[in-house]
């Protein structure tokens, strides 16, 4: 699939893939006084996601798609989602130890690594006074 044929309904799904992937995370905290790490109760996304959250995903998803070689997204589409792309683009840009690197051995994924890696970290965080999750 070329990066300019991509549907909205494709454009989405990854979308849904990165806020999902950022989510998992938001839901764990550490407990100092305890020194554990807790899972809160919210919901499987962990959100719902601020708009500025969604706005974030959107941009991320959308430049990282504009960056990519439409060949090395054949490669990776051949045995994933849209969804897992914007899954492996939060872990990938974030270090996590899982991401495109992992998917296969052939050389698109290291590319789609390099790419992903170069956008930096983001952070995912509970906001307590609105009720929503951030991304900064």
């Amino acid at each position: 699939m070329d990066t300019e044929t991509l549907t909205r309904v494709d454009l989405a799904e990854a979308i849904e893939g990165y806020l999902e992937c950022a989510g998992w995370l938001v839901n764990e905290s550490y407990d100092e006084n305890t020194g554990r790490v807790t899972t809160e109760e919210r919901d499987d996304r962990g959100g719902p996601f601020s708009p500025l959250a969604v706005a974030h995903a959107s941009d991320a998803v959308r430049d990282f798609l504009a960056l990519i070689d439409g060949e090395d997204l054949d490669v990776y589409l051949s045995g994933r989602s849209m969804h897992d792309l914007g899954a492996d683009l939060w872990l990938s840009r974030n270090g996590h130890g899982a991401g495109f690197f992992d998917r296969g051995r052939e050389d698109a994924y290291a590319r789609l690594q390099d790419d992903a890696s170069s956008y930096g970290e983001a952070d995912a965080y509970w906001n307590e006074t609105t009720g929503e999750v951030n991304i900064d």
